[in-house]
């Protein structure tokens, strides 16, 4: 598990362009968007840049949530998405800013403990 983490505008260049690497490798992705952050222009010139085509961008696979129980609901139910896409890349955007709050405060470690349970 890597954590990418700031403020800058490259941390989700970051994702996009690890998704975009294995999407055109041939590989699958899954990237969880929990700021509306995901970017398919970007991502596409990025899949173009390596290689790859118009069908690699059917790899990425995007789930977005708004609210702190979306995410809860997404990372819930990421273990079969994972199971049956066995993808290369998982990218989880902007995970602490939903998370405000006594729901968000009370939600957000045992987010944080599935995720570590799925990526071990």
């Amino acid at each position: 598990m890597t954590v990418v983490e700031g403020t800058s505008g490259m941390v989700p260049q970051v994702l996009f362009r690890l998704c975009a690497g294995s999407a055109a490798s041939g590989r699958n992705a899954v990237f969880v968007d929990g700021w509306n952050s995901f970017d398919p222009y970007a991502v596409s010139r990025m899949v173009k840049s390596f290689g790859g085509d118009r069908t690699a961008l059917s790899r990425i696979h995007v789930a977005r949530a708004f609210t702190e129980y979306q995410m809860d609901a997404l990372i819930g139910s990421l273990e079969d998405a994972l199971a049956r896409l066995v993808p290369s890349v998982l990218a989880v955007s902007y995970l602490p800013s939903l998370f405000s709050g006594k729901d968000g405060q009370r939600l957000f470690e045992p987010v944080l403990a599935r995720l570590r349970l799925l990526t071990a």
